[in-house]
């Protein structure tokens, strides 16, 4: 089945074998490598669909979490909740560097992120270990991992390799685009949420689709 764009996918029996952690396959990264669990709810009052997990620092996890809200704020603000669906208002929100603990939150779903420099995907790449290990609070499940591009154009070999390896540690790899714009942000809390680049939808649509699909039990490739 294709993916949205351009996503990397792999077949749907080799998916669902990565879904769940594997303690009797895959070993921990050293402590040093591991994120630690949040011993507060992430989401406080709100109702994410998911949670977004930072990798490492400048992910870009917490404009993401931004971005995917909008939907549901403008539904919100116009009064057209009641006509779209729970998918297309569905959204994240930032959980930080750290584990969401299942029991604390309203989903246990969680979405890893960071960006394509050799940090941030070796970063990405002992997160997922850790999870398969089963070194992460009891239920959680990881959807997947948002390789944020950081700079325009194709990514060296080196780094394009590395990339292609979370494609065996990840049920998805979702790429999102570098947006000159957001680099312009102050991250101040009274600025405008910036418009969302028809890619990063498009990211954030096939988030929404991984989502629905895990907690209506079908899996992400159903």
């Amino acid at each position: 089945m294709a993916d949205r764009a351009g996503l990397l996918t792999r077949p749907a029996y080799r998916a669902r074998a990565l879904e769940a952690p594997r303690a009797d396959v895959f070993s921990p990264p050293p402590p040093q490598r591991q994120l630690l669990v949040r011993q507060r709810s992430a989401a406080g009052e709100a109702r994410p669909a998911w949670l977004f997990v930072a990798a490492h620092g400048g992910s870009g996890a917490a404009l993401l979490a931004r971005l995917s809200w909008q939907p549901y704020e403008t539904a919100v603000a116009v009064g057209e909740t009641a006509e779209r669906s729970a998918e297309e208002l569905a959204f994240g929100v930032n959980a930080g560097r750290a584990w969401p603990n299942p029991a604390l939150e309203p989903t246990n779903l969680a979405v890893v992120v960071c960006q394509t420099t050799m940090r941030g995907l070796a970063w990405a790449r002992d997160l997922a270990t850790q999870y398969l290990a089963g070194c992460v609070p009891a239920g959680l499940q990881l959807l997947g991992v948002v390789t944020v591009a950081d700079q325009p154009g194709r990514l060296p070999a080196p780094l394009a390799g590395a990339r292609h390896l979370l494609t065996g540690v990840y049920a998805h790899v979702w790429p999102a685009p570098y947006v000159p714009e957001y680099r312009l942000l102050t991250r101040l809390p009274a600025e405008p949420c910036p418009p969302t680049h028809p890619a990063v939808a498009d990211v954030l649509a096939a988030i929404r689709s991984a989502a629905s699909a895990a907690t209506s039990g079908k899996g992400p490739h159903a």
